[in-house]
């Protein structure tokens, strides 16, 4: 007699001591390797986003403070809400300890710590399924303790935890991995009470993702994949019923994930913000793709940078890796998903997972073109296969204790190599100035680490030091984002108004700033202060203020 594998029920969570065992070895790594972010300094959109922010910067919790905080701007006059959550967490930080580095530092590796546990349940209990128990039931263990612990200690993720603004995409991370989680539970738990708590909790945590970064609206598509490939298994009669069990839930959530994007995102002006135009951005994100999976297999620390520096494509053939990285791509996730997913389904999952949750940012929106924090979520999965040949390498010489010591004491290498990396990188991303000065060694052909190591340099009184870097930026003229040119062109004009006592070259400099960032308050300041008065300026911006 045939079984259901979508309504047979096992009991698939670990042993609670386990459990425990499991966190408390996760806590004392992530606190080895992360020891040096505990006093990282302000980073880059630190500033804008806390800084500079007063809807964070509340004095008291009651509900006005707390409902500001919310929001981006002025709520009463134009203020929107973007990534709620997030803000609301910032502005908790700093409640309780102002612009003191440590207490948000603390809350980041907490969500750290938090989603590499549940990364572990989730990766376990899938392991259980009916449709993979048989297979990986008895690894199920191990492979989740490998898959997760190299992804919690992996260096590429020093940018989503460290820096701090980056709890954007680890909150949202943490939140993502409990929704998968509980909706794994909520499949396979007998009770009726039981399975309509987790499945309610998974669509809670859905909706706490989504209030603090929009990639989270990908929950759904995951679900549905999850819900297709793994717990019904692919084919005609299990996708009728993932639909009919799925579908009213994700079609909501998916609503919900489409309008929490802000539309200047989709409809903000590229030509006066990029260098790319919508198409070249697309064409350049399979390329940024392999050097993301790059980045995740071979992550020296020679390699990973806040700043990465890469050529846009222009065309299918410039550069000429662009049309190979698309094709390869498109053929992987067709592969997955038409083979893979009946042959290789635990396969299947993992890439497309990868690959739906870079389409967000990989697509056509007004976003820069390479961060690492953006793998933070899409690489949870990734380190699944590579962790079941480990252990099944393992298991098959046990025959040959040598060998499997020496299998052994090449996995301790490598995972000290690896915490080694986290640590130096850690390091680096501690001190501000360090971290631009190691920016500046790695993608030495863009402007922004020269202009802001120079700002750090300005800060200490080197300001011929950080003349020279300014001048650098401004040489090197290559941005991703131009208003930032404007800022080169303002302290530029900072150092002939401050130092030099030059007014009349420094005012040359704060007119083109104003050219190219007409809004920016600090630049309209200046340059207000060296014409002497406000009439002549209201003039050259086209007759009003703006």
């Amino acid at each position: 007699m045939r079984t259901d594998r979508a309504t047979y029920h096992l009991h698939l969570e670990p042993e609670w001591y386990r459990v425990v065992l499991v966190g408390l070895l996760f806590l004392v790594t992530l606190l080895i390797i992360y020891w040096p972010s505990f006093t990282g300094e302000w980073h880059y959109d630190d500033y804008y986003n806390i800084l500079e922010n007063k809807n964070v910067q509340i004095e008291s919790l009651d509900a006005k403070s707390l409902r500001k905080s919310l929001y981006l701007g002025d709520p009463e006059h134009g203020g929107h809400l973007s990534r709620p959550l997030a803000y609301f967490s910032f502005a908790i930080n700093y409640y309780f300890g102002k612009k003191q580095v440590v207490g948000y530092h603390i809350v980041n590796f907490a969500i750290n710590l938090s989603a590499s546990i549940f990364l572990y349940l989730f990766i376990q209990h899938t392991l259980n399924l009916p449709l993979l128990r048989l297979k990986f039931g008895s690894v199920s263990h191990p492979v989740a303790l490998l898959a997760a612990f190299i992804w919690a200690i992996h260096p590429i993720h020093v940018t989503a935890v460290t820096y701090i603004v980056q709890r954007m995409a680890s909150l949202a991370g943490l939140f993502y991995i409990f929704t998968l989680y509980s909706y794994a539970r909520g499949r396979t738990t007998e009770s009726s009470l039981g399975k309509w708590a987790w499945l309610a909790a998974a669509a809670l945590s859905a909706l706490l993702a989504l209030a603090t970064k929009q990639n989270s609206a990908m929950i759904p598509l995951s679900l549905f994949f999850y819900e297709w490939i793994l717990v019904q298994g692919v084919g005609r009669l299990s996708l009728k019923k993932t639909l009919a069990f799925g579908f009213p839930a994700l079609a909501t959530l998916a609503l919900i994930g489409w309008f929490s994007l802000n539309p200047e995102t989709f409809l903000g002006s590229y030509a006066k913000i990029r260098p790319y135009t919508p198409l070249e951005r697309v064409l350049t994100q399979p390329r940024v793709i392999w050097q993301y999976l790059s980045l995740l297999f071979y992550p020296t620390q020679s390699r990973l940078t806040l700043l990465h520096d890469i050529d846009f494509s222009t065309s299918l053939v410039s550069p000429w890796t662009t049309l190979p990285a698309m094709i390869s791509l498109v053929l992987i996730f067709i592969g997955a998903l038409f083979w893979g997913a009946r042959r290789q389904p635990l396969a299947a999952y993992c890439i497309i997972f990868f690959l739906i949750n870079h389409a967000i940012e990989g697509s056509f929106l007004n976003l820069e073109l390479i961060y690492e924090h953006r793998n933070y979520l899409p690489s949870m999965m990734l380190f699944i296969l590579p962790a079941i040949l480990v252990v099944r390498a393992i298991g098959y010489f046990s025959y040959a204790q040598r060998l499997q010591r020496g299998l052994l004491s090449g996995l301790a290498l490598f995972f000290s190599v690896i915490g080694h990396t986290t640590y130096g990188y850690n390091s680096i991303f501690s001190n501000d100035r360090l971290m631009w000065a190691d920016n500046i060694a790695k993608s030495p052909g863009l402007s922004i680490p020269y202009n802001n190591y120079g700002s750090r340099l300005w800060e200490q009184g080197l300001f011929e030091k950080a003349l020279e870097s300014y001048t650098r930026a401004k040489v090197q003229d290559r941005y991703f984002n131009l208003i930032q040119k404007g800022m080169v062109h303002y302290n530029i004009g900072l150092y002939y108004s401050l130092v030099a006592n030059d007014p009349e070259t420094a005012l040359g400099y704060f007119e083109t700033a104003l050219a190219i960032a007409p809004n920016n308050r600090k630049i309209r300041l200046e340059y207000e202060k060296s014409r002497g008065h406000s009439g002549d300026f209201i003039i050259r911006i086209g007759g009003s203020e703006k």
